[in-house]
């Protein structure tokens, strides 16, 4: 067995284990191991590794990571929060808020507080893919089946936890601004972004390309903050750099596993079609189970090469609904675990 496979053998088990003995393991530290034993060991060359890290989703990993956190920390988010849920006057409509609220939002901003890993999901597959249109194609695809899912969702919680829905009247209490010049930034830089995408969308709908990369919404959405606000060096540190070394080691992990051969051999000679609507789905699901959803993206993605758009959007939607399953299937989980108490990985599983 090659070494890159064997090293990724062994990440995927100490994420899906998380601990040992007292030591407990963070992603990020486990996927940071992987990447520097092939690279410390000459089975990647430092320029390989250098441009295996995409560029692209880095960047835009940090511009809505700066974004998000200068909305958090000036107390907008918590303030416009108040202004979107006050209208709930018991349980059973707050969480319909909450659905859709997290539903709309995570399909257009990425931030600690909505979604870190379904839009890069998004963003990695429609990259790869090299979708022409990527706003209207996913639109086409997975709309309506995502309104279903929300759906589901919010009948599913309300007959779980029926005992939590009663008739009591909530109680709203209004959140702080905290920083008016740094709200007011992040706000420019949240509307940006809003009127970016959808400008993007439009022009996609109509079958024209605007001429921008997707990277230009992330930049466009931090330009004001890092321009103009006093604080862009405490908004810079606080953002999730954990999240961002786990993204980039992964990269460069599963290059070397790539380059390796290991996979393409088995499939050569095992002669299984895995672009198929059904493989993909049923791989995409189940293996995001061990390994998590984005590890898996990235490792099947090469393995897609020259398939058709609805193998894409069949992987984006299969490691979407990875995440409803366990609560290992959402690569989501660090941050879940950064931001509450420290679980074991059985109890995590139980809970969700």
């Amino acid at each position: 067995m090659a070494f890159p496979v064997l090293v990724l053998l062994v990440v995927f088990g100490c994420i899906a284990v998380r601990q040992v003995g007292s030591v407990r393991l963070y992603i990020w530290q486990v996927m940071l191991s992987g990447a520097a034993a092939v690279l410390l060991t000459g089975h990647i060359s430092p320029g390989d590794a250098v441009r295996a890290i995409d560029a692209d989703i880095m960047i835009f990993l940090v511009g809505m990571f700066v974004l998000g956190r200068a909305l958090e920390v000036s107390g907008w988010l918590a303030h416009a929060g108040y202004n979107l849920f006050c209208r709930a006057s018991n349980a059973s409509s707050l969480l319909l808020f909450i659905v859709a609220g997290a539903g709309l939002l995570s399909a257009l901003l990425m931030n600690d507080t909505v979604a870190i890993i379904g839009t890069l999901i998004m963003l990695l597959i429609a990259m790869k893919s090299r979708m022409q249109y990527p706003f209207s194609t996913f639109a086409g695809y997975l709309l309506f089946p995502t309104l279903v899912n929300l759906l589901i969702t919010l009948l599913w919680l309300q007959w779980r936890y029926h005992e939590q829905f009663g008739q009591d009247v909530l109680v709203h209490e209004q959140g702080a601004l905290l920083d008016r010049d740094l709200g007011k930034l992040s706000e420019m830089g949240l509307l940006a972004v809003v009127a970016l995408i959808a400008v993007k969308a439009l022009f996609s709908m109509i079958g024209t390309d605007t001429g921008f990369p997707l990277t230009w919404i992330a930049l466009a959405g931090m330009l004001p903050v890092l321009a103009l606000s006093p604080r862009r060096l405490e908004i810079v540190k606080g953002i999730d750099w954990q999240t961002l070394v786990f993204f980039a080691s992964m990269f460069l992990l599963m290059q070397s596993v790539w380059q390796s051969g290991f996979f393409q051999e088995i499939l050569i000679r095992s002669g299984t079609d895995i672009t198929t609507l059904p493989a993909v789905m049923t791989i995409g699901i189940i293996l995001s189970q061990l390994v998590s959803n984005v590890p898996l993206v990235a490792l099947y993605l090469p393995l897609l090469a020259g398939s058709g758009i609805k193998t894409y959007a069949a992987l984006a939607a299969a490691s979407t609904i990875a995440g409803n399953v366990l609560i290992t299937g959402a690569a989501s989980r660090p941050k879940t675990e950064a931001n509450t108490f420290p679980l074991s990985n059985l109890r995590l599983q139980v809970f969700h």
